[in-house]
């Protein structure tokens, strides 16, 4: 109901027949409410408010809509998060261009330069006038206030941007610098990927991706292990496997597979090696398998037990006996488990 009270609101802001008085009277009110904070605390009350505003004091007395906004910066003042005082600068900053007032909206554009938002309008006119020095400037100093801040998604925000910049000074080595980077943050960027690969001739690429791959294992083997589950083994899975993947160098994916691997890890390499690698894939099913049947304790386990049986018989040839056996131990070795029996029973007979 509230926000289909501020959409009537809108509709009488912008209705061309609407009378002077009636505009008045609606600043009037939105400057009362706006006041209290209460609107900027549900979802976005606050902020449609102010939209209506704004469309009011356009059409009536545009100052009224700024001394608002600084009003509200005051009222805010005091909220742990600067979100609300950066938007309201930001909202200030483009009234002054809608108003014809472009001297004082780069006054506040150049004395708000730590508002991300703002200092990213800069660079694009930056970009858009092929100023790249200027740009890089800019988002040089926006990385190292990012890293003041602690915000690291900002950083890599602006990384992008320079990114982009590469590309169109064809900056190859900044562009090869910045796909590889993005390629392997945390978890593999396939895209990223593919870009850093397409920037070397393919007479150069098997150099330059086995040089990364061995100073990748040289990496993991010196770093200090602080935790048992941080294996050098499956760190190596982690980092390489999605090389190897996107290469289709499936030896070297089978070999990083660790000895512990879980159902997990098979299930992402499964695609990949269960027709080239039978064999070998089996030995490792077998294993995961026989553990989940041991830890299995509930109908949801069983059947999910059973399902995968029935996968890998499915997909790796040469795999019904042993999956078969594995099931008719399960069985004797659980008779008092009956839903584990049925569930059993049901895979074998499939």
């Amino acid at each position: 109901m509230i926000s289909s009270g501020i959409q009537i609101l809108e509709c009488i802001a912008e209705a061309p027949t609407v009378s002077p008085e009636l505009l008045q009277q609606l600043l009037d009110h939105l400057e009362k409410t706006l006041t209290d904070k209460v609107w900027f605390d549900y979802g976005d009350f606050g902020s449609d408010l102010l939209e209506v505003t704004e469309k009011t004091a356009l059409r009536t007395e545009p100052m009224r809509y700024l001394n608002l906004l600084d009003a509200l910066a005051k009222i805010h003042n005091d909220r742990q998060s600067d979100y609300y005082l950066e938007d309201f600068k930001k909202r200030k900053i483009q009234f002054y261009i809608k108003i014809g007032r472009p001297e004082e909206a780069d006054k506040l554009i150049s004395a708000n330069l730590e508002i991300v938002a703002v200092r990213r309008g800069e660079v694009q006119k930056a970009i858009e006038k092929k100023d790249f020095v200027q740009a890089k400037q800019l988002i040089a100093e926006g990385i190292q206030i990012a890293e003041g801040k602690k915000h690291p998604g900002t950083v890599t925000q602006w990384e992008e941007m320079l990114l982009d910049i590469a590309r169109a000074e064809k900056d190859v080595t900044t562009e090869r610098y910045f796909t590889k980077k993005f390629a392997f943050d945390r978890v593999m960027n396939v895209k990223y990927y593919q870009e850093w690969k397409a920037s070397y001739p393919p007479s150069e690429w098997l150099e330059i991706i086995e040089q990364h791959i061995q100073s990748v294992v040289a990496k993991e083997k010196e770093r200090p292990r602080k935790a048992v589950w941080d294996s050098l083994e499956h760190s190596l899975y982690l980092r390489l496997a999605p090389i190897f993947i996107q290469e289709e160098q499936w030896k070297q994916l089978l070999k990083v597979i660790p000895d512990d691997s879980t159902e997990s890890i098979l299930a992402q390499v499964h695609p990949h090696l269960s027709n080239r690698y039978p064999a070998e894939m089996l030995a490792f099913y077998l294993r995961i398998l026989a553990q989940l049947g041991d830890n299995a304790s509930n109908r949801k386990e069983y059947e999910h037990l059973a399902a995968l049986m029935r996968k890998v018989k499915m997909d790796i040839e040469g795999s019904h006996s042993a999956i078969n056996n594995l099931a008719t131990n399960l069985i004797q070795k659980y008779p008092r488990r009956p839903a584990m029996v049925e569930e059993m029973l049901k895979m074998i007979r499939r």
